[in-house]
């Protein structure tokens, strides 16, 4: 494909509601003179399709954690606006994975423990899943590594002298038409060492302008500012296209053993507004998942189908997951060499109707042994906190826990006006002092995006809940 078609691809028009918080058009604008300069011999195209320049997109993952995506498309039409909804997904469900289970500042020094987890993530997806799941995990990979190559996020500036250290700048100036991306090594592991070198000259080398740039930011010399700032953008964009270039390549190759694949049917009750959201298959004790890609709408139901090719033959044991169904546990499937296995699940109403929690009976443990899915510890305050579970201002909700025989636990209901912001009224604690299940119906407050769980527990909630929920009034 040529540089004219792909630059023409990249200009597609697309709005992805989520957190937007280098800026985000600066990252969008790195992964854009990235792809400008990626070898015809990578066929770019031919592997990932329309989800090329979505890579504009996609490498905002890194700060939609908690948030659900939902992707618009707008279409001009005789001087109508018309918009169309597409797909949905959990941000978290290309974030936190067995490799890394939590999620990691994206600053230095904590940003170097993403390289390594997602590189063989995004390499692992572009070897056995669809191009869509490809590209958002090679999106999540590519935002640490512009984050890192971010002046301010280098030398540890914070507020407002950071936001002007990533702003301040035109990316369109990134011209990589002559560079010639390269491989980071030959194989799995040596790339891994390439990456890792690469990314410290990077960082040293955003450090050094970072130090250049502080005293111009502080007197709003941004004429001065700019054009050291778009050296580290620059140089950040080489590294990004080092990294495409490399994990198209390496995903080339088979594997020496003949391979195995499944193929399979997916249908689940509706969600109202969130039609269309994935299911999600996890392969529990291993690193592989993905999530479904829509096929035929269905009438109340949602249909979609799981796709995984370049399995190592054997036995595995799956889960999948869907909001508002109960988790799906499978009989051992054999997955034989040369063979793909085709398959047809349907996935029944979670016990709660309509319950949009995650994980609601606690049950799942793909992630983390000693921690339910969808659930991360905060020691400071010794508790646990759901995952964000999306509401809509004013609608009434019926919202509630029961916990297991014998049980004890103070929990608490948390509505969020963003993604990583609680809002400012008090948490809701249930009274579960003479009884195990509170189930009440509340309207979500004024501003609500989401709402959280919270127990105060250093124990694994999982040992004290048999069940959480929060279902719509009329699911």
């Amino acid at each position: 494909m040529t540089k004219t078609i792909l630059r023409a691809l990249l200009t597609g028009v697309v709005c992805v509601t989520a957190i937007l918080p280098w800026d985000s058009k600066i990252h969008s604008g790195i992964i854009h003179a990235a792809l400008m300069c990626i070898p015809p011999e990578d066929r770019i195209q031919q592997r990932w399709g329309d989800e090329v320049w979505r890579l504009q997109e996609y490498v905002q993952l890194g700060d939609w954690v908690n948030a659900l995506a939902n992707e618009q498309e707008a279409w001009n039409v005789g001087g109508q606006t018309l918009t169309q909804a597409g797909v949905q997904f959990y941000a978290n469900d290309y974030l936190i994975f067995p490799g890394s289970p939590r999620p990691i500042q994206h600053s230095v020094p904590d940003v170097k423990a993403t390289y390594e987890p997602f590189f063989r993530r995004a390499l692992q997806a572009l070897r056995t899943e669809s191009p869509a799941n490809a590209a958002r995990w090679t999106g999540s990979l590519l935002h640490f590594v512009t984050d890192s190559g971010s002046p301010p996020h280098t030398i540890g500036v914070k507020g407002e002298e950071h936001t002007k250290m990533e702003s301040w700048l035109d990316t369109s100036l990134i011209d990589l038409i002559a560079y010639q991306p390269r491989m980071l090594g030959a194989m799995e592991d040596t790339a891994i060492e390439g990456l890792l070198r690469r990314m410290d000259a990077l960082i040293a080398f955003s450090a050094v302008r970072g130090r250049e740039l502080l005293p111009l930011v502080k007197v709003n010399d941004r004429a001065h500012m700019e054009p050291i700032a778009l050296e580290s953008a620059a140089e950040t964009a080489r590294v990004a296209a080092d990294v495409i270039h490399t994990l198209l390549q390496l995903s080339k190759y088979s594997a020496p053993i003949a391979q195995a694949g499944l193929i399979a049917d997916i249908t689940a009750p509706e969600i109202k507004g969130m039609e269309n959201l994935p299911a999600k298959l996890m392969v529990l004790g291993t690193e592989y998942s993905t999530l479904s890609e829509q096929s035929l709408p269905g009438f109340h139901a949602y249909r979609g189908v799981f796709s995984l090719r370049n399995l190592p033959p054997g036995q595995y044991r799956i889960a999948i997951e869907r909001v508002g169904s109960q988790t799906l546990y499978l009989p051992t499937l054999i997955l034989k060499p040369s063979e793909t296995l085709h398959a047809s699940w349907k996935l029944q109403s979670s016990e709660v109707p309509g319950n949009l929690a995650p994980n609601p009976d606690l049950s799942l443990h793909w992630v983390a042994s000693n921690a339910p899915d969808h659930w991360h510890y905060e020691g400071s305050k010794h508790e646990w906190i759901s995952d964000n579970i999306p509401v809509v201002s004013g609608k009434n909700y019926h919202v509630g826990c029961e916990l297991k025989a014998g049980a004890t636990s103070e929990v608490e209901l948390q509505w969020m006006a963003h993604a990583w912001e609680a809002m400012r009224i008090p948490a809701l604690p249930f009274d579960l002092s003479d009884r195990r299940r509170v189930d009440i119906t509340i309207p979500a407050p004024s501003g609500a995006i989401f709402v959280r769980f919270i127990v105060q527990s250093q124990e694994d909630p999982s040992t004290l809940l048999q069940r959480v929920f929060v279902a719509p009034e009329h699911p």
